[in-house]
């Protein structure tokens, strides 16, 4: 089990973020987001839905209650969310053949 100190440097470098960017996008300092980071402090409820919408994740997912990842369509066509949902089926088929 990933904790969420983990999974929040994870996420942060997925994007290419620094702990300084991640920052100024939620309104805190450097040093908070550090602080998460290095184990050292737990996000409030507030914060914590803050960081899943920032990085389009569920606030399960953040604690490890939730493997699952979601994918914001919010701005596709009914068309593009249908490619994207082929795909995801596409790719979920391909790895249970892989795991035969």
């Amino acid at each position: 089990m990933q904790d969420f100190a983990q999974k929040l440097k994870q996420l942060r470098k997925s994007k290419n973020y620094s702990q300084q960017v991640l920052a100024d996008k939620l309104s805190v300092t450097k040093s908070l987001i550090s602080s998460y980071e290095q184990d050292l402090r737990l996000p409030s409820l507030d914060m914590l839905i803050k960081l899943s919408n920032e990085f389009g994740v569920s606030t399960d997912f953040l604690l490890d209650l939730d493997r699952q990842k979601t994918i914001n369509v919010e701005h596709l066509t009914d068309e593009q969310i249908a490619i994207v949902s082929d795909m995801v089926n596409e790719f979920i088929r391909l790895n249970k053949q892989c795991r035969k």
